[in-house]
């Protein structure tokens, strides 16, 4: 039987792999008759949330399967087409109780739709809006992390960074034009997303994980959530000071910018 936290690319158990190996720890089962969909932006905690959710064992094993650059970095022969790949999802990211759960970044949802449908990818869906209420440390943290490869703690920097209010800049309207592209699918969809705040996730993630279950009629044991690891919220005093620098030399009330 395949490991409860195998099928994440982040613990380890994958990298190295081949497709065919990989596959042959989730044999082929029913096609899922309910999904939760992890809309959300980089540095929202999402990979946490994913862990979270995977180790209930009843909240489907949530990944990011359309990044294909993502999932090359631990199985090579992953392939790049986009029903191959959601093929894949349903397959690794269905539990027993025919749950599927996927993270899904705005530009996920644009890929998706070159070769596939929502409707075809989520059978009865619930939304879960995960996302961040301060921008600029969200901003910080992507910088941070895409400047030194370093997306989580437990990773080695590739390189030491300094500084870069540009660059943060930058990223704080894409994270914004991203967050509105949400905004504006959910409401002409007439969709009430379930709201999920990164501050509240590193705070006590149960409530939001219990909710999620909630939704979906299931109900989950907070000690199941004690087998999700190594993952954990990243912060550190660099984000909190360059934060503040950021705001100490960008603030100005006479830029009003377009996003």
């Amino acid at each position: 039987m395949a490991s409860p936290l195998g099928w994440h690319p982040h613990f380890g158990q994958i990298g190295g792999l081949d497709l065919r190996t990989w596959l042959a720890a989730y044999p082929a089962a029913a096609l899922p008759v309910r999904s939760i969909v992890l809309a959300s932006e980089e540095r929202t905690g999402s990979e946490y949330l994913c862990q979270l959710m995977g180790a209930t064992g009843r909240l489907g094993r949530p990944s990011e399967y359309l990044n294909t650059y993502w999932m090359r970095r631990f199985i090579a022969d992953y392939p790049d087409q986009v029903g191959a790949q959601m093929a894949i999802a349903h397959r690794v990211g269905t539990t027993a109780n025919r749950c599927f759960a996927m993270k899904a970044h705005a530009v996920h949802i644009d890929r998706l739709l070159t070769g596939g449908s929502v409707r075809a990818a989520f059978p009865d869906p619930v939304f879960v809006r995960l996302h961040r209420r301060d921008l600029v440390a969200q901003a910080v943290s992507l910088y941070r992390a895409r400047a030194s490869n370093r997306y989580h703690a437990y990773v080695v920097a590739e390189r030491d960074i300094e500084f870069d209010g540009e660059a943060i800049g930058q990223a704080l309207i894409e994270l914004v034009r991203a967050k509105a592209r949400w905004s504006v699918y959910f409401a002409r969809n007439a969709i009430a997303p379930l709201t999920a705040a990164y501050e509240d996730l590193a705070a006590d993630p149960y409530p939001i994980v219990n909710e999620i279950a909630r939704r979906i009629g299931e109900a989950i044991d907070e000690r199941a959530l004690d087998l999700a690891s190594p993952l954990r919220i990243q912060n550190d005093d660099i984000s909190a000071a360059w934060k503040q620098r950021f705001i100490d030399e960008y603030r100005n009330l006479d830029v009003f910018d377009v996003v």
